[in-house]
């Protein structure tokens, strides 16, 4: 299978790839600096490649993504791997540091997503998946940063379940679990946790069907129509 990768340049995203390639899939890492993915482009040469992008203007963007989908036959889907643990608390931060902190942590994802939908959405197709890092317990004071952009990313993911469900993009968050006996490399283990079909869904799946709505909308109404006859056969019971 084709992926698309992001945050491969250290870190668990970079774990996620090399376990990935493994198992022989094809990854295409979006990088800003080439050279810190020399190790996966050499180990892997047929199935790696990195595609530079330095901005992520949405020019840039929509320009990397023509030639990765005119590369590739098939593209399955994109996995972003967010792996931010902050050596800084947000009190010694300053206001730049938290600016990029943002920027590529929220920002350059979101942008990443938006680009890509039309092209998912014309194939009637794709998976947008997240894979959050665990936060290190053992920095306390950098949390609250690691621990916004975490929730701002999967909230995004949330919200637009619904709209492109209808265009067969599914969308899913798995949350890596956090041990400080072991490095975040060693707890992932993509190839078992990131459904490959639609048979497979892991835990943590934050796709909402159709069906499922419909069954919520379904009970709440049932729920309404009981208080209101409860509340009608009490208030003529008091006539």
């Amino acid at each position: 299978m084709n992926w698309i990768l992001t945050g491969v340049e250290a870190g668990t995203g970079k774990e996620v790839a090399r376990q990935m390639l493994r198992k022989g899939h094809h990854v295409t890492a979006i990088v800003k600096n080439y050279l810190n993915v020399t190790d996966l482009t050499s180990l892997y040469p047929d199935n790696f490649i990195a595609e530079e992008m330095s901005s992520y203007e949405n020019s840039n963007i929509i320009s990397c993504l023509k030639v990765v989908f005119g590369r590739e036959s098939e593209v399955d889907g994109v996995i972003l791997c967010d792996s931010h643990n902050l050596a800084q608390s947000a009190e010694e931060m300053t206001s730049l540091d938290v600016n990029s902190a943002l920027i590529s942590g929220i920002n350059e994802p979101i942008l990443l997503v938006r680009a890509l939908i039309p092209f998912f959405r014309k194939r009637k197709k794709g998976q947008i998946i997240l894979i959050s890092a665990p936060i290190d317990k053992k920095m306390p004071g950098s949390v609250a940063i690691s621990y916004a952009i975490k929730k701002g990313l999967r909230a995004f993911i949330d919200s637009i379940t619904d709209e492109i469900s209808a265009y067969g993009i599914r969308t899913q968050v798995i949350n890596v679990r956090s041990d400080d006996e072991l490095s975040s490399f060693e707890l992932v283990r993509p190839t078992s946790t990131i459904p490959l079909s639609d048979n497979c869904k892991p835990d943590g799946l934050m796709s909402k069907t159709v069906a499922e709505d419909d069954s919520r909308r379904l009970l709440t109404q049932k729920i309404s129509d009981g208080i209101k006859q409860k509340y009608m056969t009490e208030r003529y019971s008091l006539r």
